[in-house]
């Protein structure tokens, strides 16, 4: 008997005559069907072919599936010519440099040229890039992987019958934004220009600042898919050689899909990465990088990313913003003094709060008391639940108002602020008193220069909170010792995390709290500069050469500057 409708016999389909039932072939067999009169091995390795057509018929194959993908065909030399062919992707390359520099010069020059340009493969290629084609940059390609990836990061690629070798030119032209000031790290006083997403203006930057050819600069892919480019910069007479190897075997070690960030790179080279402080600094600074360049560090510069790495680096180097050293030293040493007692009461702050209110009453004076034990009556729950919902509601402002557009992210972190306390203290949800301490511990975060710096110290504010409301400043004190023991244990790239002695000398470790003139800082560069030790008055361990006198100006100088006019001075 067959219960409907908890029945589990197959019903036959119902066919409908004339038409022949067919059993339904599994998608991946089609495909396989599809494909297997039509598929052609192309090697995705090895030279490029001497052949035109199987050159460009490998070109094609390899970008089946790119439609942006353009093979200009084009005819060099008087008739019949010889084939040839010019590979670019549309959007990536600058068409106006390729119509002008090398098309109209290769079909044009190639025919009216005395004599004419005649013959094929190499010899060819030896007179388009050495006499016929007016670019600047340009190189022999002789692998076909090579080719691709040039292809892909925007050059174009030159084809010519009978050669087993390629022209490769630099037409990059992308779209990018314009160089801005960093919106991360602002200063009063100081350059305003920052990193973009495109590798080569941020190594130009840096370049303009340190102009001396010690200036190494190595680059590398790195990414399977993305082929990203990604370049090592560092003093070749200062940095350590130690290092730099290091970083190069780190870099060279990842094995990945996609590098889509600089922040990719920083886990991946990082010496602890299950650490919440950061072991690598990164900056949207130019004159940040080179000032960590010129002190013997390595610069880590990634293409499509606007923050740049520095290592090896320090818990005090993101303590210390370039600004220091532009203004007086009275003045920075105030302000980073300042910074270190944000820090103090951005982690201590609130948990203090609830130690003291909750288990050492004794330690408040008395008047002070008084008033808080009032604030407190009437609260629904107890103290320690209340800070760590205030402090998890701030958190939520604050990243709402940095995922929203700027305008309106504003008005919801301060007026969402504003309106949510003065709700809780009305509504008794929470006393004055915690709601001043939270928003007060909240701004002096802000206050620290490096914002990766700031995000560690905001999960320690919670496990401080946790630790003091059930252990009180025991569990205080015990939470700080365990930190403390993590932090003094960590190392980048093998140089203490917590050193205060770079050098060895007494100046530059005032340096670390205070900000020191440039003339009373320590003439010997940090401990991870092993070559050129000496920065300022000596040159490797000896005084600098005298100045040479200056000549004395002769008649003909004299009488020119006796001539010259008034304007000419105040332009001066």
């Amino acid at each position: 008997m067959r219960l409907w409708p908890f029945s589990f016999a197959r019903r036959k389909p119902q066919q409908q005559p004339g038409t022949p039932l067919r059993k339904p072939v599994p998608v991946r067999q089609l495909r396989r069907v599809a494909t297997r009169g039509t598929y052609r091995h192309i090697p995705r390795t090895g030279g490029i072919p001497a052949g035109f057509d199987d050159s460009l018929a490998a070109f094609k194959e390899q970008f089946k599936h790119a439609q942006d993908f353009v093979a200009r065909e084009i005819t060099i030399g008087p008739p019949p010519g010889t084939s040839a062919a010019l590979l670019f992707i549309e959007g990536l390359a600058k068409k106006t440099e390729i119509s002008e520099n090398i098309l109209e010069n290769a079909m044009l020059l190639g025919r009216i040229a005395q004599p004419p340009v005649a013959g094929a493969g190499d010899e060819l290629l030896d007179l388009l890039e050495k006499r016929y084609l007016s670019f600047a940059q340009t190189t022999r390609v002789t692998r076909f992987e090579e080719a691709v990836i040039a292809v892909l990061q925007g050059d174009s690629i030159l084809l010519v019958d009978g050669a087993p070798q390629a022209l490769r030119f630099d037409t990059k032209g992308w779209e990018h934004r314009s160089v801005g000031e960093p919106e991360t790290e602002a200063v009063i006083r100081g350059p305003r220009d920052g990193f973009i997403e495109v590798m080569r203006v941020n190594v130009a930057h840096i370049r303009r600042r340190i102009r001396t050819p010690d200036l190494a600069v190595k680059q590398m892919r790195i990414g399977r898919r993305t082929q990203t480019d990604v370049s090592i910069l560092y003093l070749v007479d200062v940095a350590d050689n130690a290092v730099v190897e290091e970083v190069q075997r780190r870099l060279t070690g990842i094995d990945i899909d996609s590098v889509l960030e600089s922040g990719y790179i920083a886990m991946m080279i990082s010496d602890n990465v299950m650490s919440p402080f950061p072991l690598v600094e990164r900056t949207e600074r130019p004159d940040k990088v080179a000032a960590s360049i010129l002190e013997g560090r390595v610069a880590i510069v990634v293409d499509n990313s606007p923050f740049v790495l520095i290592v090896p680096t320090s818990f005090w180097s993101f303590f210390q913003a370039s600004e220091d050293y532009y203004e007086n030293s009275y003045l920075s040493t105030f302000l980073r003094m300042l910074r270190f007692a944000a820090l103090a009461f951005t982690i201590f702050g609130t948990a203090g709060y609830v130690a003291l209110t909750t288990f050492h009453q004794e330690v408040i004076p008395f008047a002070l008391l008084l008033r808080v034990v009032g604030t407190h009556e009437g609260i629904p729950f107890p103290t320690l639940p209340t800070a760590l919902i205030l402090e998890l509601v701030i958190e939520v402002l604050r990243e709402a108002g940095i995922r929203l557009p700027s305008p309106v992210g504003q008005a919801v972190s301060i007026v969402g602020a504003i309106i949510i306390g003065e709700a809780a203290v009305s509504a008794g949800f929470a006393p004055p008193g915690m709601v001043i301490i939270v928003a007060f511990g909240t701004i002096a975060s802000f206050t620290i220069p490096g914002y990766n710096m700031s995000i560690p110290l905001r999960l320690l504010r919670f496990i401080m909170i946790f630790m003091a409301g059930t252990l009180g400043l025991f569990g205080l004190g015990a939470a700080v010792m365990i930190v403390l023991i993590h932090v003094v244990g960590l190392k980048s790239f093998g140089f203490p995390y917590l050193s205060l002695y770079d050098t060895g000398t007494v100046h530059e470790l005032m340096d670390k709290v205070m900000a020191v003139p440039v003339q009373f800082r320590s003439a010997q560069r940090p401990g991870w500069s092993k070559k050129n030790l000496f920065r300022q008055g000596l040159t490797e361990g000896r005084p600098p050469a005298p100045r040479a006198p200056r000549p004395p100006k002769t008649t003909a100088e004299e009488d020119s500057d006796d001539k010259s006019s008034p304007d000419d001075h105040d332009k001066h």
